[in-house]
């Protein structure tokens, strides 16, 4: 048996008595449909012209406010600039916000001494503080911001992928010769059975137009014949 209070059929009852009920001409709350549809059109390009804006400054070359952070900056930190770059430019758009941080400078620096604190001296911090990193050149960068272990897991991750990729391209050249020795040696056996692993390998290596091993290696590949 089906509940009434959850039949569908109720529901739509209950949902059109709903909407009859706002659309009334004496509702004092009818919303006007019309003005949403204008408002929601509003928004939406508003937002439309706020995101294009947006990326248009993400893509220019970091100066410290605007941009992205290079690559060297860790992520934790990359995050982090994301929310305070956010924050700022929504406050007091791009040119304020360079204004504020030129002041927290000149405010560290003792140029402005009775200079009362800055509402976002946090911020302002992170900002300066990852400019100076940035500025230090790569090593530096990561060792102030991550530490020196950082540095060298950093180096580490850089060199072990082309290790990798050499390691895997010889393993896949090695048999390729494997293969290439294998047969010849099975074409050999047929035209003289006699032939010991050390005569093959020999024979394979002087008649073969392939860069190959040395007879040694050759032979270990014909274990088994």
């Amino acid at each position: 048996m089906t509940n009434k209070k959850n039949n569908p059929e109720t529901l739509k009852d209950t949902v059109s008595k709903i909407i009859d009920s706002y659309d009334r001409d004496d509702n004092p709350e009818r919303p006007d449909i019309k003005a949403i549809k204008v408002l929601k059109q509003k928004v939406k390009k508003e937002t439309e012209k706020a995101w294009k804006e947006y990326k248009k400054m993400r893509a220019k070359k970091y100066d410290g406010v605007v941009g992205i952070p290079p690559d060297c900056v860790p992520e934790r930190d990359r995050c982090e600039f994301d929310q305070v770059q956010n924050n700022m430019i929504s406050k007091y758009g791009v040119d304020g916000t360079r204004e504020q941080l030129q002041e927290y400078r000149d405010y560290r620096s003792g140029k402005m001494p009775n200079s009362s604190p800055l509402k976002e001296e946090a911020n302002l911090r992170f900002l300066d503080n990852l400019w100076f990193a940035i500025k230090q050149g790569k090593d530096k960068c990561i060792e102030i911001l991550a530490g020196k272990s950082a540095v060298y897991g950093e180096y580490r991750m850089e060199t072990e992928a082309p290790l990798r990729e050499y390691t895997k391209k010889r393993t896949a050249e090695k048999e390729v010769k494997k293969d290439y020795c294998i047969n010849m040696a099975k074409e050999m056996r047929k035209i003289n059975p006699r032939l010991s692993q050390e005569g093959l390998a020999k024979k394979i290596k002087d008649q073969s137009t392939m860069e190959l091993p040395t007879v040694r290696t050759i032979r270990s590949y014909l274990k088994g014949l």
